[in-house]
């Protein structure tokens, strides 16, 4: 889950560029603002990510974490499948 995590915070920052939030910034701003954004919550993301960065131990069984991680990521596909699309980059 921690190695993946960076994958999907890098997704959030590339969607967040994509609605018009264009500021730089930390994984823990990108996970804030994508969730300011959308409306989203993503506390098992955000736990990974200090965890990732060693303010925060792992102290718990995996299993529970992993499933509260994939509803999360469910959560973010959901927000990334009801982005408009643009029909004229699909036109040749």
């Amino acid at each position: 889950m921690i190695e993946s995590l960076k994958t999907f915070l890098i997704v959030m920052r590339n969607v967040n560029r994509l609605v018009g939030i264009h500021e730089p910034g930390a994984y823990a701003s990108v996970l804030v603002r994508f969730a300011q954004h959308f409306h989203g919550t993503f506390p098992t993301m955000a736990r990974l990510l200090r965890i990732k960065l060693g303010q925060e131990k792992w102290l718990d069984d995996g299993d529970p974490t992993f499933r509260s991680y994939l509803a999360e990521v469910q959560q973010l596909i959901g927000y990334i499948d009801q982005l408009p699309t643009d029909a004229s980059s699909t036109e040749t």
